[in-house]
């Protein structure tokens, strides 16, 4: 594995990340992290409006779920 992430260049739809898109409705641990993420991905989540932590949460859990063994 080269250590890449496997996603396309360019997004092919526009996915509105929110609460509804993590699976469940019941509430689940957090842990905090600090993490690094280049400027222009955490504008163009910023520019989504809304909760940018709630919606990088819910993109993380998709491409994890996608992921799976």
């Amino acid at each position: 594995m080269d250590g890449k992430i496997d996603a396309p260049a360019k997004p092919t739809n526009n996915f509105a990340f929110n609460r509804s898109n993590s699976g469940s409705n019941q509430a689940k641990p957090k842990a905090s992290v600090t993490l690094e993420v280049d400027a222009d991905v955490l504008e163009w989540f910023k520019a989504q409006g809304g909760d940018v932590q709630t919606r990088l949460n819910a993109a993380l859990r998709i491409y994890a779920q996608a992921h799976q063994d």
